[in-house]
Formats: structure tokens, C-alpha cells, sequence
């Protein structure tokens, strides 16, 4: 059995009891054991990858792993964690292929991945309106048009698993379907014990590790809702945009805008947060 944890520099660090070893992913692959045990925390991408190899896939709560770190008064590191993982490891919870929450993470990044190569095709489409005028290929036009369908299709699913947002967060305007399904399925308040461990694990509060997934969900709905001027949060835009401006007068226009947005961003999720109670546990995700 080997505990993994995975680290910012791409290398796993894995521990089978005596002492850690850096590896890549692929190295992990490759290596004869099959049972795994990670942290809930693990990039979805990683856990997917391991299961399609035919590895038994455990994971344990990232609280339970900083609750004895800081029980032991032990730094935090990647070495230290795998050590404790494995400690952990009688306590991991199985994953498999045909799990509840394995099936909606699937949807939910394959939806992602239609999403982002339609983006990419309506830009290249875009370049080539400009570049030669007139029509644009007709084979750019199919393309486009296939992958639309297929991520309309993924995000029809999607709405099927993720419950309705409560009305605290249904009144936001910016907060669509998208990017509400890629909060529960990323970054579930209910998976932290705090409001300041949810804001680190979203890029939102300094710290060690965040997740870029995260940030980025939080960043493009502080855009959305600047864009649609939303009536509670884009007034809060403007006013931290000016009081910026007032004390940073060296700043650029678009420095302020991003700062501004950052601040409106760590307000949603916030809110996010202490809204925790009314929004369910989708069924086998985070419990």
C-alpha cells in the first residue's frame, strides 16, 4: 500500500512506511501496488487516471490529516502529510469507476473540457473572420457547432445531480448554472471546517496550496457580476474600486479593476460559506 501526496511541483511524494519518495504520475503507474490512499483533495484528473489503471483508490478527509499535524505540532510539508496519510490509510473510504461521485466529477470535467475547446474554436473562428472577412469555413462553423452540443449535453446532466442554489445565492446575478455545478463539485463549503480554510483552499486568503479550479470559478463570477451589474455586489465594485484608486493613485485602470474584483470574488465566497446549511450534500459527494 503507498499513501500520496501530491505536491505543486507535479511530483507525488509517496510514503509505504518507511520513509517518502518523490515521483512523477506516470512513475506512480507503473509501479507494481494497487492499493492507493490520497487525500479527498487530490486533482480529480490524478484519481481518474489511477481507477482507468486498475488501482484500489481510498481517500481520507484533508481534515483529518491537518487535525493530527497539528496534534503532533508537526510543519506542514508534502513529506509529513504522505507519512500521516499513511497512518490514516484504515480509514480511507474506496473510490470506484461506477461511484456516485467519481460518475459526477466525470460529467463535470468533461463538460469542462467541451467547454473550453468550443472557446477555443469561437476564437479561431473569430481570427479568421478578421483575417480573410467574409464567411468563415464551413468546417470551423461544424466543429464549433458539434462541441456546443456536446457540452449543452454534459451540462444537462450535470443539472440533474446539482440541487437548486438557496435563495441567498440564487438572487446574484452572474451565478449560472455552470459555474454554481463547478463551486459543489470543486469546492463544497461543507468540506471545511472553516471559513478560512475554504478561502485558502479558493486562492482567496494567502496560503501554501489553493486550488487553481477554485480560484478560477470565484474569479470568472466576480466577472459575470460586474458584467451583468449585479445590484447588491456591483455598487460594492465601484465604491472598492474607487477607495483603491483614492489610496493607490499610481495604479492603472486595469490594476484597480482586478483588485476590485478580487475583493468582490472573496465577498461571494463568503457568502458562499455561511450559506453552508441550505445547500444539501449532493448524494455520495463530500459524504
Amino acid at each position: 500500500m503507498l499513501a500520496i501526496d501530491w505536491a505543486h511541483t507535479k511530483k507525488l511524494i509517496a510514503c509505504g512506511g518507511d520513509g517518502t519518495t518523490a515521483m512523477t504520475p506516470d512513475e506512480l503507474l507503473e509501479l507494481p501496488e494497487t492499493d492507493i490512499v490520497v487525500e479527498d483533495s487530490c486533482p480529480f484528473k490524478l484519481l481518474l487516471r489511477l481507477l482507468k489503471a486498475g488501482k484500489a483508490v481510498s481517500t481520507i478527509p484533508g481534515q483529518e490529516v491537518a487535525g493530527l499535524r497539528k496534534e503532533r505540532g508537526l510543519d506542514k510539508s508534502d513529506e509529513v502529510d504522505a507519512q500521516l496519510i499513511y497512518e490514516l490509510a484504515p480509514k480511507a473510504q474506496p473510490l470506484s469507476l461506477d461511484s456516485h461521485e467519481v460518475k459526477l466529477k466525470e460529467i463535470y470535467y468533461r463538460f469542462i473540457s467541451y467547454q473550453k475547446t468550443r472557446l477555443i474554436l469561437e476564437n479561431q473562428l473569430r481570427a479568421f473572420r478578421q483575417t480573410f472577412g467574409g464567411q468563415a469555413d464551413l468546417g470551423f462553423t461544424i466543429a464549433t457547432e458539434a462541441i456546443a452540443a456536446q457540452e449543452h449535453s454534459y451540462l444537462e446532466r450535470l443539472k440533474k445531480f446539482i440541487p437548486r442554489p438557496p435563495q441567498p445565492l440564487a438572487k446574484i446575478k452572474g451565478l449560472g448554472d455552470r459555474l454554481w455545478a463547478g463551486l459543489l463539485v470543486v469546492a463544497h463549503p461543507k468540506r471545511f471546517p472553516t471559513l478560512g480554510a475554504y478561502l485558502r483552499f479558493c486562492g482567496l486568503k494567502q496560503g501554501n496550496r489553493y486550488n487553481r479550479h477554485a480560484r478560477m470559478l470565484y474569479y470568472l463570477l466576480a466577472k459575470e457580476v460586474v458584467m451583468q451589474k449585479d445590484k447588491e455586489f456591483y455598487p460594492l465594485y465601484q465604491k472598492m474600486k474607487a477607495d483603491l484608486g483614492e489610496r493607490n493613485p499610481e495604479w492603472k485602470k486595469g490594476h484597480l479593476d482586478k483588485a476590485a474584483r478580487n475583493r468582490v470574488a472573496t465577498m461571494i465566497a463568503k457568502r458562499v460559506y455561511n450559506c453552508q446549511d441550505d445547500i444539501p450534500i449532493v448524494k455520495g459527494l463530500w459524504g
